[in-house]
Formats: structure tokens, sequence, C-alpha cells
């Protein structure tokens, strides 16, 4: 006997051995605040059991109710009794009118009193008292601003030291900083992160049930559900009344029983959390908007207004919509033609474009069409073989209600469709750089546009693919012809594109004088760029469906040739910009409080180094709360700060017809349009070439010596105009003296 128990205690101990050696090694490898959050969550059960008993006895009694609701269903309603619920206000000590006729009793008890002069003496006097003893503490307010004017005065004294140097304090405060704190702070930045990114959701979820639990809210939940069992049963509402009333009960003790800082602090929580949430779905709102405004518009579209109105930024955003529009339209085409043949393996056709793309087999939508058809037509075995699909045996042909759609047809058109839905980066083509902010993951991808929630911190951006124009002349080009994929000219095959700048690209009116269409080389009346305009639709449809969007900018477009005026379908005048608005609720507070901080430092901070040339302990420990008061302000001002830019849209016009005018709003939401999504200053790096060469510059510049030029510095401006005055007054000079 004692041998088997000794057996089977070894065979115990043996398997605890192999399950901790297995388990020990996982658990080296978890994140060490994984530990710390699982002793936090058992502290603040513990101290839920401590600090909250009520609300575990409360708890209990709702399960007892559940059960007996639960047993209730198998009951017959006429024979067996309503399960009471818990906390049922008839039964309580808290009076709660229960009738029509209590509650105007009561009602007329309390307004009695409250109107009553003496009660409202003695409140306000209670009120004063209270508002006094809050006060109290602006009797040190003098001692406050002594301070501060006393160390203002000792610290700003002008100093005509030009070496800057620190003082000795925050020398040894940053060696303190350096060794002791910056590690703490990087440990707590650490932790910001885990909890962001790698912390499992299910702590997040305990920690919210262990709050919910304290303060009775699980209680009442399953309050409900059993309130739910019995209704199912009797469809009666005889147990709703007691079910309120056990609410109001429950609010009633929370407040009453429970220290005030508990129930302030996550009420304080849930305000932070609900404005940031409220500010992102108004912009949400505004986003959708747009989305509409941009589906609206043609197919070809060039902007135009006065600099400093945003043109290209309203491109920029309206290319953001595009792109996020022709991706849907691609997958709306995917989900179509996948219904046809439901039996279809699509993955494997899905296999067989990314292995073409990759080996080069295809690369274009027209040799992928081209293979598909040439598979099912010519080689069906082959077809057979790498799709596992017999059109012999299983459906080969789909009736869409008006026409026929063969295996190999729907196959094409929804292969091009994935072709450009599957790229994975955006469908669209610049003479700038665009940036674009959305996630795309997964076996079959799937794109979140949702850019107002996005994770601005860990999201990968990704950019516009650089446009060549050769792309887009049809007849004369400028580089190697296009068909030499080594070329940096691509064939594209549907895409959005946007043209900055487009009178200086294509020539305005004046510049395109003495050009000819019959000359070889390629000039703006012989490339063939218009005519590639106004057959867009045909080099980019997918069953019916335009996958090309166009949109140019210019300041005047008149500066255009009528040509490619009248080849754009839309006309987009931009009239006027409102000031930026925010929709963060009360964003004033943030900025009286945040912005009085950074102000006054300011103000402070450069007075100071206009006198002085140092940095001091003090100094340096206010810039640490300036900045970081600064920075928090700016952050919210930038994720929900917003404009609204008012344009004329005009469609079809012509030399002889202005089009159909109708103005419009666009809301430019500055966290899509301004979060280094573009540069303002696209071909800088031109000018930057010459700069670098430069041997003078700004500072080696000559001033004029009086206010009134003199005739050396007139012609130090090689003006055409000063040139000209200098060369007639020159020949009428010696006119005159050839007549003496």
């Amino acid at each position: 006997m004692k041998n088997k128990i000794k057996q089977r205690f070894n065979h115990i101990i043996t398997h605890l051995k192999k399950f901790f050696s297995s388990i020990i090694p996982y658990l080296k490898k978890v994140n060490h605040r994984t530990y710390i959050l699982l002793g936090l969550l058992l502290l603040s059960t513990a101290l839920s059991i401590i600090f909250f008993t009520s609300s575990y006895p409360r708890t209990l009694e709702s399960i007892k109710s559940f059960f007996k609701a639960f047993l209730f269903l198998f009951k017959n309603p006429d024979e067996a009794p309503l399960p009471p619920l818990p906390n049922d206000p008839l039964q309580s000590n808290i009076t709660v009118p229960l009738s029509v006729k209590e509650f105007v009793y009561n009602f007329k008890s309390w307004a009695v009193i409250s109107f009553n002069g003496d009660f409202f003496v003695f409140k306000s006097f209670e009120m004063l008292v209270f508002i006094m003893n809050s006060l109290k503490f602006m009797v040190f307010i003098p001692y406050i601003l002594i301070f501060v004017i006393l160390i203002k005065e000792n610290i700003v004294i002008e100093e005509e030291d030009p070496i800057y140097r620190e003082s000795k304090a925050l020398t040894k405060y940053k060696k303190f900083e350096n060794k002791y704190l910056q590690p703490i702070f990087d440990y707590f930045e650490s932790w910001r992160v885990y909890l962001k990114y790698d912390a499992p959701d299910l702590y997040g979820y305990l920690f919210i049930f262990v709050f919910l639990f304290s303060y009775r809210f699980v209680a009442m939940g399953i309050d409900f559900l059993s309130f739910y069992l019995v209704f199912t049963k009797t469809f009666s509402l005889s147990q709703l009344p007691a079910l309120l009333g056990s609410y109001l009960i429950d609010l009633i003790s929370i407040i009453m029983e429970y220290p005030k800082i508990t129930i302030a602090i996550p009420i304080f929580i849930f305000i932070l959390i609900r404005r940031h949430k409220t500010a992102r779905e108004k912009l949400k709102k505004m986003l959708e908007y747009d989305k509409k405004e941009q589906a609206s518009h043609g197919v070809s579209n060039m902007i135009s207004g006065p600099p400093g109105t945003g043109k290209t930024e309203l491109m920029t955003a309206l290319v953001f919509l595009a792109n996020e529009s022709l991706i849907e339209r691609a997958f709306e085409k995917v989900k179509k033609f996948a219904k046809m043949f439901p039996d279809f393996p699509f993955p494997r056709l899905e296999a067989y474009i990314r292995d073409g793309i990759k080996s080069r087999l295809f690369v274009n939508r027209a040799q992928l069409s081209e293979n598909i058809h040439k598979l099912y037509k010519d080689d069906q075995d082959e077809f057979i073989r790498l799709f596992d699909y017999n059109p012999k045996i299983k459906k080969s042909v789909h009736f869409d209600g008006i026409k026929y759609f063969r295996i190999d047809e729907a196959l094409s058109i929804y292969a091009q469709a994935f072709f450009l839905y599957d790229a994975r980066k955006p469908l669209s083509f610049a003479n700038y750089s665009i940036g674009f902010d959305y996630i795309v993951d997964g076996h079959f991808p799937i794109y979140d546009f949702d850019t107002i929630s996005a994770d601005k911190e860990r999201n990968k951006r990704k950019t516009t693919n650089i446009s060549s124009f050769d792309a887009y002349r049809i007849y004369n080009k400028v580089g190697d012809l296009i068909l030499n994929h080594e070329d940096d000219s691509y064939i594209m095959d549907g895409h959005v594109e946007a043209i900055t700048e487009i009178d200086k690209e294509r020539g305005n009116k004046i510049s395109q004088a003495g050009q000819r269409k019959e000359e070889i080389t390629a000039n703006q009346l012989n490339d063939g760029f218009n005519d590639y305009i106004k057959t867009m639709r045909h080099q980019y449809t997918i069953d019916g469906t335009a996958f090309i969007i166009n949109y140019s900018d210019t300041q005047r477009q008149y500066s255009v040739n009528a040509d490619l005026r009248e080849t754009n379908e839309g006309r987009l005048e931009i009239l006027k910009r409102s000031d930026i608005k925010v929709t963060l609720p009360l964003f004033e507070l943030d900025y009286l409080i945040l912005g009085f901080i950074t102000k006054t430092f300011d103000k402070y901070i450069y007075e100071f180094r206009k006198l002085r040339n140092d940095a001091t302990l003090y100094n340096y420990l206010l810039n640490k709360l300036a900045a970081k008061a600064g920075n928090y302000l700016q952050e919210l001002y930038n994720l929900y700060s917003y404009s609204v830019l008012s344009y004329t849209y005009r469609r079809n016009v012509t030399t002889d017809y202005q089009g159909e005018a109708n103005n419009r709003n666009f809301y430019m939401i500055n966290q899509i349009t301004r979060a280094n999504n573009y540069a303002t200053d696209a071909y800088s790096e031109y000018f930057k070439g010459e700069r670098l060469k430069a041997t003078k510059g700004f500072y080696d510049a000559v001033q004029y010596k009086t206010h009134r030029a003199s005739v050396q510095e007139l012609d130090a401006q090689h003006s055409y105009w000063i040139d000209k005055l200098k060369n007639m007054t020159k020949t009428v000079i010696e006119d005159e003296e050839d007549t003496k």
C-alpha cells in the first residue's frame, strides 16, 4: 500500500516537473510588466474586498435572483410566483416615491421648505461660509507674488559676458538627471508603450470588471438579466418599477456611502476620454462629407485659386480620398465576380496573379487578362491544373439578368480588379510626393482608412508613385520608349493623378508661342497630353467603371490653353478659406490654462536671454514644464483642427458655355492635409543645388547708403528697365553732341 502511494506521489511529482520545465521557458520570455500587471490586478481585487464590502453581498443576492429567474423559465407562470428582485424598494430603508400621490406630496413639501425666506438665508449663509473656507489660500497670494518678483529681479540682471555657460547647480542637476532620473523616465515611457501596444487586453478588461463590480454595476447588470428572463416568460412589465427603483437605490448608495474621490476620478477620466472621442467623431463626419464631395467630381478636374488659398493642399486631400475610392471600387468588383462562381477557388487565382507579377509573366492588366483568356481557350488542362476547377463539369457560364458571363471573362475582370486591389501601395501618381496614412494587412488584404483614429506613432507611411510625364505623352515623348521596362516611364493601370502647377508644366499661352505641331521633338502642342486626358476613360475602365481620376492645379486657369481647359470635366475655383477651428470640447479651457503657462514663460525666458547669456537650474526646470504644456496644447490643436474651404464647382465648361456652377464647401482636416503629407516647396531641391554652389550669401549683400539710390546702386540691380533707360539716355546725349 505504501509503495503504491509512493509510486503515485512520484508520478505526480514527475508530471509537475515536466509541466514546470515546459512552462518556465515561456515564463522567461514573458515581459516582466505582465507579472506586475497581474500583481496590480490581484491587489485591486483585494482592495475592493476591503473598501467595497457591500458590493459582494449585493452581487451574491443578484446571482441568487438570477438563478431563481432562470428556474422560473421551466415553471408554469400561472402557478409559480414571480421571483423577487434583490434590493426591492418596498423592502429598502431608503424612501423612494412609489406612487404619483406620494411623489406629488413629497414635491409640495420640498417646494414649501425650499422657497421659505429663512431657509434661503440659511442656505446662502452656509454657501458663503463654504466659499470663504475654500478661498482661505488667497491670503497667501501676496507672499507668492513677492517671492516670484524677488526671484525675477534677482535673476534677470543684465550681464556683458558673451560666453554661454551653465550654472554649477544646473551642471550637477544634469548629471543627476542623466544618471538617475532619465532611466526612471525611460522606464515609465516603456510602460506607456507596453500598455498601449503589448499588454494583454484581458488585463484591461479584468481591471474594468473589478471597478464595475466594486460599484455594484455588475450586480445591476445581473438584475437586468433576471428581469429579462422573467419578461421572456410572462411578457409582463410588472417588475420594471422594482428594477428601476433598485437601480435608484444603488446609485444613491454609491453617492452616500462611497468616498467622493472614488466617484470623481472615474467621472473625470470618462470626460477626458469622451471629449477626445467626440472630437474624432466630428472629424469623421466631416471626412464622410468630403468623400461625397470628391465622389461628385468628374474624371478630370482643374483646381485654381489665388496664392495661399490652399490649391495644392486641397488637391492632396482629394487625392487621398480618391485613392481610397479607387481601392473600394476594385474591392466591389472582386466581391461581385466572386459571387458569380462561388465554387471557384479564387485564392488559387490570387496566388497565380502574385506569382505572375513576381516572375514578370505579366506587368499590366492587359497582359494578365490575355493570359487568363489564353489558358481557358488554348490549354484547358493547364487551366484545370492551376485552378483545380473543371469548367466542363462545374459552372462555366453566369447570367446576371441582362447578359451572360463566361467563366474566363468573369475571372479576367476579377483578376484585373484584384491586380489593383492587392498592390498594397497607393493607386496614385503625382509630380510631387504625397504621404498616405492607412493600414493594409492580411492574406487577403483588408484596408483600414480610418486615419482620424489611426496610431500616428507606429503607422508606416506610404508615398505616392513618381509621375513620368512620358506616360501621359501618347505621341511624341521626351525620354526613351515607354515599352522598355527599364525606362523610368511606367504604363499605368488605374490610378489617381495629381499634377501641381500644370500651367508651368504645359506652358502658358505666351510660352507656347512659336511652337509647332509638325516639329519632330516633343513639345506641348504635339506630345498628345491633351488627347490622353480626353481618352482616359477608355484606358482605365474595368467592367464599365472608370478607374482613373485626374486632378491638377494652377493659379490662373486661363494660363492653360483652351483645349486642355475644356478637356477637364470639372473646374474647382477656390473662393475663400475660414479660420482654423477645433472640434475638441472644452479646448478653450485647455488654451486658457496651457496657453497662459507657455506665454508667461516665453515672455520671461526671452527677457532673461536678452540680458544674460547663461543657463540656470531654475530656468531649466521651468522650460521642462512650459515645453510639456506647449507641446500638449500643440498636439491637441494639430489632432482636432480644421478649416472650411469654399469653392465653386463648374462642370462641362466650354468656350461658349460656362457650365453648371454651384458653390460648395470642403473640410480641410489638418490631421490629413498637414501631417507631412506633402511639401509646399516641391521644387526646392533644384534651387538648393544653386545655393550649394554659391560663393556669396545674404550677409554679403550690399545695402543702399541712403534713402535715395545712386546711379551705381541702380546699375547693380541688373534691371532690364534700368539698362533700357540707361541706353536711351546715352543715345539722346550722343545725338545732342553730334548736333553741336
